[in-house]
């Protein structure tokens, strides 16, 4: 049976520099790694396959030759103590989560942001995305992609990516009595007295990956028990609870300097929980609209044939003047349980979504007339 546990430690990552033993080849960009782990079989689903293309993986990390980003091995900013797994344990990863729309999905060691990303896209935009990660820096840096992503990505769907909440804090802190995920990864070696701990934090009929004694696991929870099922052997960095954390601080402090504002605020047992965040009617509205043009389409919104006010509107992801990604996180209101912000809906807009539908060159090309009026009505 799972057993719910509370503990005072704290998660963070210590990434090394590590090469798999895999025969797969370098690829000179993204769409070839893609291609390369398709073969291999690591990607086995088009669905999968298609999130890996869509996110670059050379956009997540600084200082590397293309050779190095897209090869099959981990790899580790030093000084900004960032990392990304290699490509075959992500793909992996996604695979064995077996991710739907409407999924909601916790990563614990978030780091870059580029799993979450990843994953972001398979779950659908209004389902829960969050990541956990011990150093702000990693946070910050996670922001500062998403927001590059959303911004220039000419593949960036509104419609389909949850846009993750990155919260700078300790994994093994998360209040297991708050929320419970679908899907869940765990980017470091979870010691055996910690593993009933994520399990405890998944839904039924969820899903855990983390590494465990040595092998990348997949952990399926039905009916409050669990099961797993072993898919690689790999070699991961442990998770280190606060007495190990606090050991690093101490030695550093000997050593060279270090910004202990780095580190999440030490609480001592309280636990942490992150909240959902709601969306707004506005902003609800928006998508709907989003799904019925499509995204081909509003790729070069300045050419519908609607006023400023709605372009701007339908503008709203790509607005770089607008506060960023990590300052609105695409919801315009208040976290759930705080008091929402009023935000003005002008259905005006809404009329001219309307318009907007009807104007298409062909939208309605194999409908009879009646048809075309009762569609527009109900749409």
């Amino acid at each position: 049976a799972v057993v719910s546990t509370q503990s005072t430690g704290s998660i963070k990552l210590l990434p090394i520099q590590l090469r798999y033993p895999t025969n797969l080849s370098a690829g000179r960009d993204n769409d070839e790694l893609v291609d390369v782990l398709k073969a291999e079989n690591y990607i086995k689903t088009e669905k999968v396959e298609n999130v890996f293309r869509i996110v670059d993986r050379g956009d997540y990390i600084d200082g590397f030759l293309a050779s190095q980003l897209y090869a099959d091995q981990t790899l580790r900013h030093v000084s900004l103590h960032l990392h990304l797994s290699a490509p075959c344990i992500y793909a992996s990863v996604v695979e064995a989560l077996d991710i739907n729309i409407g999924h909601s999905f916790l990563n614990v060691g978030s780091g870059t942001g580029y799993l979450s990303t990843v994953i972001g896209n398979l779950l659908g935009a209004n389902a829960i995305n969050h990541g956990i990660e011990i150093r702000q820096t990693a946070v910050d840096h996670a922001y500062k992609c998403l927001e590059k992503y959303i911004t220039t990505c000419i593949m960036f769907d509104a419609t389909m990516l949850a846009v993750p909440t990155f919260s700078c804090g300790n994994g093994l802190d998360l209040d297991t009595d708050y929320r419970k995920y679908d899907r869940i990864y765990v980017g470091a070696e979870v010691p055996e007295e910690y593993k009933n701990l994520f399990c405890s934090l998944l839904q039924d009929n969820g899903k855990l990956v983390m590494p465990y004694m040595g092998k990348l696991v997949c952990i399926s929870r039905i009916g409050g028990q669990c099961s797993s099922e072993e898919l690689l052997s790999v070699s991961f960095s442990p998770l280190i609870t606060r007495e190990m954390l606090a050991e690093e601080v101490a030695e550093l402090e000997h050593g060279e300097p270090m910004d202990t504002e780095d580190f999440p605020e030490d609480k001592g047992t309280m636990l942490i929980r992150i909240v959902a965040r709601v969306r707004s009617l506005q902003a609800l509205c928006r998508l709907k609209i989003y799904s019925l043009v499509g995204r081909d389409n509003l790729r070069r919104i300045e050419d519908l044939p609607v006023n400023p006010d709605m372009q701007n509107y339908l503008a709203y992801y790509r607005n770089t003047s607008l506060p960023s990604v990590r300052e609105r996180h695409i919801y315009d209101t208040a976290p759930a349980d705080e008091q929402p912000t009023v935000v003005e809906l002008n259905p005006n807009l809404l009329v001219q979504a309307l318009d907007v539908l009807q104007r298409f060159d062909g939208y309605h090309q194999d409908s009879s007339d009646e048809d075309q009026d009762e569609d527009i009505n109900e749409r």
